[in-house]
């Protein structure tokens, strides 16, 4: 297992990476309702939401289904806000798959273009694919 793929904090002990895809009970979006919900910070806890639809507001980057059989349509990977989840919400998540190498460097490649989250965030966010890139090498 790689440094990247192991919780250093207490908050959450699952093994989860960078990139991973959990199905998760959302309750901060409205209505409250399961949402594919993409690891984009283990340490922080991060994750962005797969959307149905390509809204600008959600500033979207695309995922297809042909590479992703959980997905009944090609989707669109929200980058508008991360979300952040119990522990009880994660030990309740049902892991459904990863996005891809070229998805992740993708997915980089359109955070650094947008200007959604405080420069920290982002910052961390970005670091966090880099080293998931980085332990795949």
């Amino acid at each position: 297992m790689t440094k990247s793929a192991v919780c250093p904090k207490t908050w959450f002990c699952k093994p989860m990476r960078v990139g991973d895809i959990y199905l998760v009970e959302n309750g901060d979006i409205y209505p409250p309702k399961k949402k594919f919900s993409i690891c984009v910070c283990v340490r922080e806890g991060y994750f962005l939401l797969i959307n149905s639809e390509n809204r600008a507001m959600y500033k979207c980057t695309p995922i297809l289904k042909a590479d992703h059989s959980f997905l009944s349509y090609d989707s669109f990977i929200g980058c508008n806000r991360f979300f952040r989840y119990t522990a009880e919400q994660l030990e309740q998540a049902k892991y459904r798959g990863s996005l891809t190498r070229k998805e992740l460097r993708g997915l980089r490649a359109h955070l650094e273009t947008i200007s959604s989250f405080a420069e920290q965030d982002k910052a961390l966010i970005l670091q966090s694919i880099d080293d998931a890139l980085t332990d795949e090498d």
